[in-house]
């Protein structure tokens, strides 16, 4: 991977990825998990389903009221469909995962610094 260079995950990347993937979740609740590429610092999301992520586990799920503020939940994050999202990857990370609420598509695309 070559280094782009950005101070923040939320400055404009101005290169195009060097690893690009897709998440398929082919349905309800279905866990999708992936490795991160060797050298990515920076995930970017194109959601196409309203969908959660968790960075550090490749057992993500989708969080109940009573798992509201539990441990295993506090770093699991919800993306709303539609929308774009940029994230540094937690460091020493080495997986993560995807589920979604409904069947849908996630572009993945990755970068180094």
């Amino acid at each position: 991977m070559k280094p782009i260079g950005t101070l923040h995950p939320t400055d404009d990347v101005p290169v195009v990825p060097e690893n690009i993937g897709i998440a398929v979740i082919s349905s309800a609740a279905a866990v999708v998990a992936f490795d991160y590429p060797s050298g990515a610092h920076i995930i970017h999301f194109d959601a196409h389903a309203t969908f959660y992520w968790h960075p550090t586990s490749t057992g993500v799920a989708i969080p109940t009221t009573s798992q509201a503020g539990s441990t295993s939940q506090n770093q699991v994050l919800r993306m709303n469909s539609g929308h774009e999202t940029m994230f540094q990857i937690t460091p020493g990370a080495t997986g993560y995962s995807v589920t979604a609420e409904t069947t849908g598509i996630i572009g993945i695309s990755f970068w180094r610094r």
